[in-house]
């Protein structure tokens, strides 16, 4: 079975999204990311809705630099 077939643990999920596993436990605790719960802390990811909620997670980048605007005066 590939990935696109199977329910997914939360090591898992989290070694394919590439952050650590109390991430997505924290995730789930605040219903961010897509899941199905069983009992307690069994949490199993369908990988196909994971894959399609990252996609929008997706930002542009933001610059911290302050960037001076003509007319424009910080005071």
């Amino acid at each position: 079975m590939n990935t696109a077939e199977q329910l997914l643990t939360v090591k898992q999920v989290a070694v394919l999204l590439q952050v650590n596993y109390m991430t997505i436990y924290k995730w789930v605790s605040q219903g961010r990311i897509p899941c199905i719960k069983f009992s307690g802390n069994c949490v199993r990811f369908d990988w196909h809705k994971v894959k399609k909620w990252f996609a929008t997670m997706e930002q542009k980048g933001r610059s911290t630099r302050r960037i001076p605007v003509e007319g424009y005066s910080e005071r």
